[in-house]
């Protein structure tokens, strides 16, 4: 080490060791003649009171904390610059704690001729800054805070009712600021003028963490509680972004970014445009990932709960609830164009709407455009949406794969109650089409060529159509290895014809289609009543389908092997050891644990583990996937001549709202030839 760094080293050291406690207005007047002289180490202590003054930390390694917190403890500006300034390379060990601060009017940044950083203001300096109440400040850029290069550390602070002109009414990141914002509130901050917008948050070229903080009752004409522009590839968690108002883009707005949106409850937002809750522009990529969409609104635009413009990374594991558009896609609108692949995966898209005449279409979904089949929907239950045309889904000029969904109780006032497909080819394989309704196509309508493999379309209503109407005047739509099963059957049929019949193999109709290895039969299903698609024993669908269809899938649409026997089964299930649940997982709630076996099959004995094994262990029964020590057993009842061994059970009221639970069955006794079943996984709601 050279001689001055270990000089510098040891007098900084010697600082902190020797530090001292300054009060204001004890020893000094003011907090700025403390920061004076203050040295290294020092912490200012700040008395009770109002103090009409501007503060600038100089580069100092300082504590300037108030005695008794921000209620009683004001920085007031006067309207004559920001009130508090980091700008001389301060780092976070420059702390700023417990103040009021408000009444700043910003700092002019001459390369753009504007000002910035109402209340705060850190160019190319860092800062920690926690405990603070910032209000009432405005700026052309960050009403609040304004950083540029710069990495704060911002923690259980709340902003409010600060004004911006151009960029963040409550805080504005610039050039390569990061840094993180925790536990922070924003409410009641504002920003319109441009369309940079971001009520809450505005982020250019910055990627801050943005973690566990309540965005409320902001407003903007973009992005009214956070707006990401320029590769701002924010992380953005656990946060409360609830009642925020917008233009456009309510919730969260992104352009040429790629953030990370994750656990966060993006709830009742209203965009006057499109994007009530999530909005993505301009080759943005973002992750969204396990968060609760639920009561926004577009009102005139589309895009009620997520607007895609420009295609995400992944869409995964989200609840997407009861929000509403004006034009199309009441819980996710998608026009773009994507040349990596995308997956909308494991989401639950309920009870969302559009208009239900002339041009609200997709009700849950609204595809406007894809590219060569790199969109994939997979593994998501879209239920009791509505819209004029695609109740569920609407899709049009776009080639998606489709697999493993569950379409049930959409309504269409016109057309295509769970799915309205056209001017598009979609490939759809094992999906169940349920319980939807419409004027036409109560469970699709179809325009154009789609293909549909070991699919259920069962239980849906129309007065013409009740499975499928077929207008597809540029092509047919092939099933293969499908049922169509509704009931009871209305005046237009199972099957409407407008234009060139469509092509079915290797099916089941009910009145009957013409076709290779087409029967008509009930299926014998579980429980259509309550959703249960399973096929039972006796089903004629068994072993009833074209094992050598093009593009059979290896797996049915809970995972289990696709041809369990000697041939492949019709429908989206396959006959197989299977353990299940029905019914909704909340504390006191009833419902029934299933097994499907074979007949006689007993005993069967369902164990709760008290974790999940990972990797499973390889046992002579199949893969045990519970770890010990078992949290419980029970007995269940022998499996019936239908295949099907039920239980009735209670959730416990002890089991709390989050918890995973971890269940797997054994059918049969500790002895060749009984099987465990595939692992049940109990999500509490």
């Amino acid at each position: 080490m050279k001689i001055p760094s270990l000089l510098a080293g040891l007098l900084f050291f010697q600082a902190i060791c020797f530090s001292a406690t300054i009060y204001v207005p004890d020893d000094h007047a003011t907090i700025q003649d403390a920061i004076d002289g203050a040295v290294n180490g020092d912490t200012v202590i700040v008395r009770p009171g109002t103090y009409v003054e501007r503060i600038d930390f100089l580069g100092k390694v300082i504590t300037v904390k108030s005695e008794q917190g921000p209620e009683v403890t004001v920085i007031d500006g006067n309207g004559s610059g920001s009130v508090v300034t980091f700008q001389s390379g301060e780092s976070l060990t420059s702390i700023l704690d417990s103040f009021t601060i408000r009444n700043g009017t910003g700092t002019f940044y001459p390369t753009q001729s504007w000002y910035e950083g109402g209340g705060i203001y850190l160019l190319n300096s860092s800062a920690t800054i926690r405990g603070c109440t910032i209000r009432d400040n405005a700026s052309d850029h960050g009403g609040g805070v304004g950083a540029r290069n710069a990495i704060p550390e911002i923690t259980d602070c709340m902003f409010l009712n600060n004004t911006a002109v151009e960029g963040g009414g409550g805080m504005c990141l610039y050039d390569y600021s990061d840094g993180e914002i925790a536990a922070t509130t924003f409410q009641g901050n504002t920003c319109h003028g441009s369309w940079d917008g971001g009520g809450g948050i505005y982020c250019e070229n910055s990627s801050p963490v943005i973690d566990a903080c309540t965005f409320t009752e902001n407003d903007a004409s973009g992005g009214g509680a956070i707006r990401l522009n320029w590769y701002s590839n924010a992380m953005i968690t656990g946060c409360s972004i609830v009642g925020n108002s917008a233009g456009g883009s309510a919730g969260i707005g992104c352009q040429y970014s790629s953030p990370v949106i994750s656990g966060c409850e993006i709830n009742n937002n209203v965009a006057t445009g499109q994007g009530g809750g999530v909005d993505m522009c301009n080759d943005s990529w973002p992750r969204i990932i396990g968060n609760t969409i639920s009561g926004n609104i577009a009102e005139t635009g589309g895009g009620g709960g997520i607007y895609c413009l420009s295609p995400p990374q992944e869409i995964t594991n989200n609840l997407i609830e009861n929000n509403s558009a004006g034009e199309d896609g009441g819980g996710i609108y998608w026009s773009c164009k994507s040349f990596s692949p995308v997956t909308i995966s494991g989401n639950t898209i309920r009870g969302n709407s559009v208009p239900t005449h002339d041009k609200g279409y997709g009700g849950g979904i609204c595809i406007h455009e894809t590219f060569g089949y790199n969109l994939t929907l997979e593994n998501n239950t879209i239920e009791e949406n509505q819209a004029y045309k695609g109740g569920g889904i609407y899709c049009f000029d776009g080639d998606v794969l489709m697999v493993r969904n569950s379409i049930f109780g959409n309504r269409a006032f016109q057309g295509g109650g769970g799915i309205y497909i056209w001017l598009c080819s979609p490939e759809l394989t094992n999906c169940v089409i349920a319980h939807n309704r419409a004027e036409e196509g109560g469970g699709i309508f179809c325009e154009l060529n789609a293909a549909f493999l070991n699919c259920t379309i069962a239980y849906n209503w129309a007065y013409e159509g009740a499975g499928l109407y077929c207008d597809a005047w540029y092509g047919y739509p092939t099933f293969i290895n499908s049922i169509f099963w509704n009931n009871p059957i209305p005046p237009g049929g199972e099957i409407f014809v407008a234009y060139n019949d469509p092509v079915i193999t290797y099916s089941n109709v009910r009145g009957g289609w013409p076709g290779i290895g087409n029967i008509d039969s009930d299926p014998l299903f579980v429980s259509h009543e309550t959703r249960d698609y399973h096929l039972t024993h006796d089903s004629p669908c068994r072993e009833a389908g074209d094992s050598s269809a093009s593009g059979l899938p290896s797996a049915d649409f809970e995972g289990d092997p696709r041809i369990a026997g000697t041939m492949v089964d019709m429908g989206c299930d396959e006959f197989h050891e299977h353990l299940y649940y029905i019914g909704s997982v909340i504390p006191g709630s009833w419902g029934k644990i299933k097994v499907v076996g074979t007949p006689g099959a007993a005993p069967v004995e369902l164990a709760l583990g008290s974790g999940k094994l990972d990797p499973p262990r390889g046992t002579p029964f199949g893969d045990l996937c519970l770890q010990f020590p078992l949290e419980a057993r029970l007995a269940m009842p022998a499996v019936g001549s239908n295949g099907i061994s039920e239980l009735p059970v209670k959730i416990p009221d002890c089991w709390l709202f989050g918890e995973k639970h971890y269940l797997q069955a054994l059918i049969g006794p500790l002895a060749p030839g009984s099987r465990l079943t595939n692992l049940l996984v109990l999500d509490v709601e």
